[in-house]
């Protein structure tokens, strides 16, 4: 861990937390700036970390049961970030498992 990371967390422990209005939450995962939520009702959100802006929703066959979201791929050099994409897993109760980029639009697409 760096220092200018430590520093990060430390001036985002000062901010007041912010209450992000994701309503009858099931699970929840954060990777980066970015954050996905699975919810009742079938529904999958993809937000903004910090601010808690929606940025995209989409609707499972059946009720998600929980997720993670990562970073997979390579880089070639401190600054390089090609080849480098977010990705998000989630599961529903019938046990199968959506694979999804989360730097492609999530909105309207249903699985």
């Amino acid at each position: 861990v760096s220092e200018a990371s430590l520093l990060g967390w430390a001036r985002a422990s000062l901010e007041p937390p912010s209450e992000l209005p994701l309503g009858e939450l099931t699970s929840a995962a954060i990777a980066g700036s970015l954050g996905l939520s699975t919810h009742r009702g079938k529904m999958v959100r993809l937000w903004e970390a910090k601010s808690g802006r929606r940025l995209g929703a989409m609707a499972l066959k059946e009720q998600p049961f929980g997720c993670d979201v990562g970073v997979v791929g390579v880089r070639k050099g401190a600054c390089d970030v090609a080849g480098c994409r977010t990705v998000a897993a989630v599961g529903d109760v019938d046990g199968r498992l959506y694979l999804l980029d989360l730097e492609e639009p999530l909105e309207s697409r249903t699985q």
